[in-house]
């Protein structure tokens, strides 16, 4: 025997919903709004099967719905106060809600995270090459080549008594400070020691700058074929750490109402940045506009959203933002059921056959196959080129190699003309430099 509500004539419903990429889409049509997307195809078949025909409405605030002024807004409001009898949303079922709507089976699973960009091209670091070891290495390095000139000094003082004099010896360790500090850029000197152990010295100084070196270079020509990553946000503790970053979150949402109620500590301080960012608050059409997601590339804005549709935006945007990518953090966070949201008082009935279907297309696998099929190819916005496997080096890539060049350079050019200087001067006062 069918249910009652199977046979009963003239049945419409009145269905609350907004557009939501890629969950639902509406156009209008003359008067007529019609409606796409997988909730849809989830609405057609319960129609169809269920024997209704329905209506659709939109909130004239255009919200999900969430409690402003002990008052429900958008679609959960409606149903709230009886002017529709179901909102497809789909809605993050959250206690509050329920309280005044009543929710269907569960349609899916999602959650939050972040959505962060970076630039293809980042800016050249000219002293990143000479960084490729540490402050704590150079410092090394300079300390033994004082050591090192400190006992060639009291090596020549053991075999030669006329380097036991202050003027001599302060030649003398001018001349060894030459001879070390050539070493380091890998050129002979002409004025070795005249002892064996000061020769020793100079080998043993030789073979640790050939190690040091040969890795300086390997690293250098390493920075030149791969791009140094940018710092990536992975986490909320990342956002907060990096700083003079805005977070944009959809307004009117229990998304908006996780981030304000939420106990997380890292939760808590995402928020006090949003309270301090006017305009973080936003609608969905707003979120999504170019000026938004030019700002999230260039590293000013993140956009903290569901999972699928900032997949859905990725996708059919990318081709607008070929200087960049977008990606989302490691992190995951507020994981939630959604579903529909049906009126409380809604015939038993109806409910009822509304939430064996929906388990019926969940269960079976059909509305995952919609959602896939409404997302696009997320791959095709990868930035590797596979017809293009070789590129030529641009003054991008080796343009640190020329800065630094000039800049030593210019100091050598500086010390020179200081040299010229300091003759003159010696020449014509008689004093010697």
């Amino acid at each position: 025997m069918k249910p009652r509500c199977l046979t009963t004539s003239n049945f419409t419903m009145r269905i609350s919903a907004l557009k939501w990429m890629p969950w639902v889409d509406l156009k209008y049509e003359g008067d007529k709004i019609t409606i796409s997307g997988p909730m849809a195809n989830l609405l057609n078949n319960l129609a169809l099967s269920i024997n209704f025909k329905y209506e659709l409405f939109m909130p004239a605030d255009r919200e999900w719905g969430m409690i402003v002024n002990n008052t429900w807004t958008g679609m959960i409001g409606m149903l709230h106060r009886k002017e529709a009898d179901l909102a497809i949303g789909p809605f993050a079922r959250t206690y509050d809600r329920s309280k005044v709507s009543t929710f269907t089976s569960t349609v899916t699973t999602n959650h939050l995270t972040i959505m962060a960009g970076r630039m293809k091209d980042q800016s050249t670091n000219v002293f990143g090459y000479i960084l490729t070891f540490d402050w704590q290495v150079w410092l090394g390095l300079l300390i033994g080549m004082i050591v090192l000139i400190l006992t060639s000094l009291l090596i020549d003082a053991i075999y030669d008594r006329k380097y036991r004099t202050f003027p001599t010896a302060t030649r003398r360790a001018g001349q060894h400070f030459w001879t070390f500090f050539a070493t380091v850029f890998c050129e002979a000197s002409p004025n070795l020691p005249d002892s064996t152990p000061g020769r020793f010295l100079v080998a043993v100084w030789w073979l640790a700058i050939i190690v040091l070196m040969n890795a300086f270079s390997g690293h250098m020509k390493a920075s030149i074929l791969l791009k140094r990553d940018v710092n990536k946000i992975q986490t909320m503790k990342d956002l907060v750490a990096q700083g003079g970053i805005q977070p944009l979150v959809w307004k009117g949402t229990a998304y908006e109402a996780y981030l304000r109620d939420s106990q997380s500590q890292d939760v808590v301080a995402v928020w006090k940045i949003i309270q301090n960012y006017p305009g973080s608050l936003l609608t969905q059409e707003e979120l999504y506009n170019k000026v938004n997601l030019r700002a999230v590339l260039s590293g000013q804005k993140v956009i903290i959203k569901d999972i699928a549709t900032m997949t859905h935006v990725i996708t059919n945007r990318c081709h607008e933002f070929n200087d960049g990518e977008f990606y989302f953090a490691k992190e995951i966070f507020f994981k939630h059921n959604m579903a529909m949201a049906m009126r409380k008082d809604l015939d038993p009935c109806v409910k009822k056959e509304i939430n064996r279907r929906i388990r019926w297309l969940v269960e079976g696998g059909l509305f995952e196959k919609w959602l896939k099929e409404s997302y696009g190819e997320l791959g095709k916005c990868s930035d590797i080129d596979h017809s293009k496997m070789e590129v030529s080096f641009g003054l991008q890539d080796v343009g640190a190699i020329f800065i630094l060049w000039l800049i030593f350079t210019g100091i050598s050019t500086a010390a020179f003309f200081l040299e010229l200087c300091c003759h003159a001067i010696s020449k014509y006062s008689g004093i010697k430099y």
